[in-house]
């Protein structure tokens, strides 16, 4: 059996284990569902592997003489875990939903190590999720239908189970107005929340602020889902690299103390706090690791000290 069946397979199975609605079975369909989407992603590695298939997924490669070109085969049984995956796709510009697959990720993770009941809402959100990755990739990148892949009697199931949980989402939605945010950047991302905990989409955003998610049954203070939604917006540069010589878009608030610092506005997401990025002393422009709130950079500081 190849690759791709087994990938099939997986998924018909989770659709299945989740029709059967017990908890064990919720269980399952999420084991499943994930081990589908790991196997569909090896699929089209292993694709474009030269002759024997195995150089792609495999964890490590190295290169051989064979006549007068060098080729890359595999080295050792061990294949490629995610961040491989992650790796090679980016390299070879293969399109997958990387945001879905990891929100995915994270809920697996959270349901296997700390949850003791999974409800129906959980598996509703985590199969419509995979169901859209699946049919985007195999479309954009594999020239396939999953409703052909999968049959009318299954692919019916997945479009019922994708309307229950947009009817779910929608209902969150509704409150999604009571987010409020002191940046105007942050603040527009009121229709993309999501649960600080376990990354789903079903979460209430209570009058105050605070949060309940439908998911995983944490409650959040309102700080937290700020800080939440402030570091996935600025995520691909939410840390200080000297390798790369980017700035980063978020830092820790000198008043709050949360990472919620949004440097394009010089202003905190969470509590509002703005501070001057020109010293008021010197004018020049104060290096992101010495911004307290004081508006003055590190030299002068140290020169007022040694003045006094």
């Amino acid at each position: 059996m190849s690759i791709y069946d087994n990938a099939i397979d997986s998924f018909v199975c989770g659709v299945e284990d989740y029709r059967i609605g017990t908890e064990a079975r919720y269980k399952s369909a999420l084991r499943n569902v994930y081990a589908s989407l790991l196997l569909f992603m090896k699929q089209k590695l292993w694709s474009l592997s030269p002759e024997n298939g195995e150089a792609m997924i495999s964890h490590k490669i190295i290169p051989r003489i064979v006549g007068s070109n060098v080729v890359f085969v595999a080295a050792g049984i061990r294949t490629i875990d995610t961040q491989d995956i992650e790796e090679r796709f980016r390299s070879l510009k293969i399109k997958f939903n990387w945001k879905k697959f990891n929100e995915i990720s994270k809920a697996r993770n959270e349901i296997e190590h700390k949850y003791t009941s999974l409800k129906p809402e959980a598996v509703h959100e985590i199969i419509t999720k995979a169901f859209i990755i699946i049919s985007e990739f195999l479309i954009d990148e594999m020239n396939l239908d999953l409703k052909e892949e999968v049959g009318d009697d299954l692919y019916t199931c997945l479009i019922e189970i994708k309307e229950i949980f947009e009817k779910e989402k929608a209902e969150c939605s509704k409150t999604w107005t009571n987010f409020k945010s002191e940046s105007y950047l942050v603040n527009k991302e009121k229709n993309n929340l999501f649960c600080p905990n376990c990354a789903s989409e079903l979460i209430i955003i209570n009058p105050n602020g605070s949060s309940d998610c439908k998911f995983c049954d944490e409650h959040f203070d309102n700080e937290s889902v700020i800080e939440a939604i402030a570091q996935n917006l600025f995520s691909y540069k939410s840390s200080y690299s000297y390798k790369d010589l980017l700035e980063p878009e978020l830092i820790e608030c000198p008043n709050c103390s949360h990472n919620s610092f949004v440097l394009k506005e010089m202003v905190c997401a969470n509590c509002g706090e703005t501070c001057e990025r020109d010293c008021i002393v010197c004018s020049s422009n104060i290096p992101i690791c010495e911004i307290d709130g004081s508006g003055i950079c590190g030299w002068c500081q140290r020169q007022a000290e040694k003045d006094d």
